[in-house]
């Protein structure tokens, strides 16, 4: 049904003398599959920000923290976090220095 799908959307925006097929629908397919698990994984995490009545904005800037956290364990620097952000290289480094100072401390105490 996916396959069928992205076919009609493909036939919709590619060119003229592009014949889409089930190939092609492959990268989509596994972006969109990996969307949905990613989704499914917040679930649990969404429900119990709910529960504890965080806001949206707070549970969004966990979500940036953790987010923020892989790239660097990655070995990412903070102007390629920068990009994946679409932020500047200076909000990234105060994003860093807000999670050093007032999220990871007791962590690591």
């Amino acid at each position: 049904m996916c396959s069928l799908i992205f076919i009609i959307v493909m036939k919709k925006s590619a060119p003229s003398n592009v014949s889409p097929t089930p190939q092609m629908a492959e990268p989509f397919l596994h972006a969109e599959y990996e969307a949905r698990l990613v989704y499914s994984l917040l679930q649990g995490g969404v429900q119990l920000a709910r529960r504890a009545r965080m806001t949206s904005k707070r549970l969004q800037e966990l979500v940036s923290l953790a987010y923020f956290q892989q790239l660097r364990a990655e070995g990412a620097t903070l102007r390629e976090i920068a990009e994946v952000f679409g932020q500047t290289k200076r909000s990234v480094a105060n994003l860093s220095q807000r999670a050093k100072e007032n999220f990871l401390s007791p962590e690591r105490e």
